[in-house]
């Protein structure tokens, strides 16, 4: 009866800790440095528009603000490596369009696809490392 009593005790404890560890890996905070990749496709872009695109950065330590700009490719593609000393979350313009709720994390990679329509519509798709999607924001923002 003792053992069957010190193996489920054993049982729970390694569990409880196996859930404690996958629910940190999905969001670890505090300083982390890293480089951010950001990779994306837009289609349909207006030719009026612009071809660059730029997001802001704040770093908490150094107390920085930086611009990072990119070309869209003629393909539509387009891609970031960002710095980081933290999981960032910040927007992405683009002409006059706005891209909110894009996540940065350290030694990650977000993907971003941004479809116009002929009427000049935005449709964004994003997989993030944070596990934040496109319509978890005010696309109005």
């Amino acid at each position: 009866m003792l053992r069957k009593l010190v193996f489920l005790l054993l049982a729970a404890f390694l569990s409880a800790c196996s859930q404690k560890e996958s629910k940190q890996n999905s969001f670890e905070q505090g300083i982390k440095a890293g480089i951010a990749k950001v990779t994306g496709q837009v289609v349909n872009y207006p030719p009026q528009c612009d071809s660059t695109i730029s997001m802001y950065v704040e770093y908490p330590v150094t107390a920085e603000l930086k611009l990072y700009s990119a070309k869209i490719k003629e393909d539509g593609g387009f891609y970031f490596e960002i710095p980081l000393e933290c999981n960032y979350i910040t927007v992405i313009d683009m002409d006059s369009h706005r891209l909110p709720g894009v996540c940065l994390v350290p030694n990650a990679e977000t993907k971003i696809k941004v479809e116009f329509s002929d009427e000049g519509e935005m449709k964004i798709n994003m997989e993030s490392p944070l596990d934040f999607i496109s319509e978890d924001y005010d696309k109005n923002s």
